[in-house]
């Protein structure tokens, strides 16, 4: 990363995925981004659950997962240049999802939200319910129906 976090930047984090509420979900950090002069984060955990028990290679299949892991949110931050006009932060944990997503938003001061899109199923919204409690920013779940000029109109100050 070529620019340097700024102390209390805000940060406005997306959780990396391919769906279609993502996108929404991309815009609306990036326009909160623009509004507040912060930075859009871009939050992956690749799972190593799979692979624990392959012994000697596991070192190898690690740095594989890794190195896909990379790519995909590389080309999620170049996506993030068509609405903000800075690199975004990239985090990258290995382990459960829901545990280094929790675990990255309560020991970076900077991230300031998490925004997520509306869970399209029970799990979805089990997992948006647990980040709700145990996070300590706000997280805000958009649709892909909203306007993103409206959401954005509310957080201005």
């Amino acid at each position: 990363m070529s620019e340097t976090l700024q102390a209390e930047q805000k940060v406005f984090l997306v959780v990396a995925e391919d769906s279609e509420g993502f996108d929404t979900s991309l815009r609306t950090a990036a326009a909160l981004a623009n509004d507040h002069k912060g930075r859009v984060g871009i939050f992956y955990a690749a799972s190593d659950a799979e692979f624990q028990q392959w012994g000697g290679i596991q070192d190898k299949i690690r740095d594989e997962v890794r190195q896909n892991a990379e790519k995909f949110v590389w080309s999620i931050a170049k996506k993030v240049q068509n609405f903000h006009d800075k690199m975004p932060v990239i985090y990258i944990e290995m382990g459960d999802n829901l545990d280094m997503l929790l675990k990255t938003i309560n020991s970076d001061e900077n991230i300031s939200m998490l925004i997520m899109p509306v869970g399209c199923n029970k799990d979805s919204n089990a997992y948006a319910q647990k980040i709700i409690v145990k996070s300590k920013i706000p997280v805000l779940i958009v649709d892909t129906a909203m306007d993103i000029d409206k959401i954005t109109k509310i957080f201005k100050g």
